[in-house]
């Protein structure tokens, strides 16, 4: 892992992008995991399908506050990070 300062603007413009793709990919991976899991649901109406389901939803609900949190952090502090290092690299 690395110990220093990055003074870079594209590299923090980089780690902005990957941060909301990997929010992004999950968002995406959940909306095909529930849709899986609805269709199975409908053909095994059993209680070890519902628990589940319902055990999936749970989780889904746990992985929000993380979700938003890199949202905030990509918008509010890094992108402040970006600008700060792009307004020193104009001077």
């Amino acid at each position: 892992m690395h110990n220093m300062i990055i003074n870079d603007a594209q590299a923090v413009q980089e780690l902005r992008n990957e941060l909301l793709r990997a929010v992004e990919d999950l968002e995406e991976q959940l909306k095909t995991t529930e849709a899986a899991l609805d269709t199975v649901a409908e053909t095994w109406q059993d209680n070890q399908t519902k628990k589940f389901v319902e055990s999936f939803a749970e989780d889904k609900l746990k992985l929000q506050p993380l979700m938003d949190d890199i949202a905030w952090f990509e918008v509010d502090p890094l992108k402040k990070i970006q600008e700060w290092i792009e307004e020193y690299d104009r001077m």
